[in-house]
């Protein structure tokens, strides 16, 4: 049970969230010249017409036979009579069956053992349930056989396997990309650290803040690579800093940061993200700037001919800072603003906290990261859409 416990950390989020990360407007317009985005996609109700059309050719909610002579266009199979199912299992039942109630929400009848069964299998890890398995689970008589089940299930090397594979794409761990390679050995070391942390419940912060506080080779420490999938070679070390600020704010807040890393929201995202327009490019600047500290080392590995990075403190403290006036890369030229600096310090983009006294850059900002309510939010949000299909909200 203690597992169980252990390992929901990140699952017990999913239905407590009353908050919603950031969401497009609802008729977004075509971006500003010097954007990068290539097309618009289709707004909410867009979606959710062609989401309609598609479950009523499947599920059509009118007569379910020839000889059913009803014409409503309710479901033909209704909800059951009676209160609400009883919230004994956590307080997320609690919270979800009183919304249902204040909101008049009809529950559906619980699940057939048969059901569950197959659900919670798919959910968990990925496979349907083998036919020896579904035998003895509709052979078991005790009680509390779903939450035996459960605990089996979380316990399992099929679940290690499965949620190894969503956070792997969520964090982008292939081999090659655009920007970098990372190689075999740097993608397989990833691989068996992210696999290891399901493996051993590892709560879903403590496995953010590892990855953005990594350090050392690639090849060996599986977090480093997350810092490597981030370098860009045709630019300065700024264009790697950003793309960590901006990655980092994308996968674990939930905020499409990557625009006001070459321009102030103003003027640009009106049509695109509202949340954003107030922000200025000094802001995502000073997000970058917990980066700056660190550098990522080349050096060939002699055996595999391959070239490992290594992430490590910058060996010249005087450039140890996010330096201004850049006019070449991957970004538009770092511009300081009158009387600024030709540097900026850190500062987190949602509260502006900063290092405390003695704490290196970046092992602060996975504590602001991971500690703010927006991680949870985002958290949320994209395991909501893993589980059910569609998020809390869809960008």
């Amino acid at each position: 049970m203690q597992r169980r416990q252990s390992i929901l950390t990140v699952f017990v989020l999913v239905a407590a969230a009353s908050a919603a990360v950031v969401a497009t407007a609802e008729s977004p317009a075509p971006a500003a010249q010097d954007c990068t985005l290539d097309s618009v996609s289709e707004t909410p109700r867009e979606m959710w017409r062609r989401l309609s059309k598609t479950a009523e050719s499947v599920a059509p909610s009118g007569p379910r036979l020839a000889s059913d002579a009803t014409t409503s266009r309710r479901r033909a199979v209704k909800p059951p009579a009676g209160a609400a199912p009883v919230a004994a299992k956590n307080f997320i039942d609690t919270e979800t069956f009183a919304k249902m109630t204040r909101d008049g929400v009809r529950w559906t009848a619980l699940s057939s053992d048969e059901e569950f069964l197959r659900r919670v299998s798919l959910d968990l890890t990925g496979q349907i349930p083998t036919a020896a398995r579904t035998k003895a689970f509709l052979a078991d008589t005790r009680s509390d056989r779903r939450d035996k089940l459960i605990d089996e299930l979380l316990a399992s090397d099929e679940f290690s396997e499965r949620w190894t594979l969503w956070f792997g794409d969520h964090v982008q761990n292939v081999r090659v990309s655009s920007n970098i390679n990372l190689n075999q050995l740097g993608r397989n070391a990833w691989y068996t650290w992210i696999k290891e942390s399901f493996r051993t419940a590892k709560p879903y912060d403590a496995m953010v803040r590892e990855l953005v506080t990594g350090r050392g080779g690639a090849f060996t420490n599986g977090p480093a690579n997350y810092w490597v999938r981030q370098i860009q070679t045709n630019g300065p070390v700024q264009d790697t800093f950003d793309n960590l600020s901006a990655d980092s704010g994308e996968k674990f807040l939930g905020l499409p940061l990557n625009c006001i890393s070459c321009h102030n929201g103003l003027g640009h995202l009106e049509q695109v993200n509202s949340s954003l327009v107030k922000r200025t490019r000094d802001e995502f600047w000073k997000n970058a700037a917990f980066f700056a500290t660190d550098i990522h080392r080349p050096q060939r590995d002699q055996v595999n001919n391959v070239v490992e990075y290594y992430i490590e403190a910058n060996p010249n403290p005087a450039r140890a800072r996010y330096q201004l006036n850049t006019t070449s890369g991957n970004k538009t030229p770092r511009q300081p603003y009158t009387g600024q600096p030709a540097f900026v310090d850190p500062a987190f983009f949602l509260s502006g906290e900063t290092p405390r006294s003695g704490e290196l850059p970046r092992d602060a900002y996975a504590r602001i990261l991971t500690a703010h309510p927006q991680f949870a939010r985002a958290s949320v949000n994209y395991l909501w859409k893993e589980m059910f299909g569609l998020g809390i909200v869809e960008p």
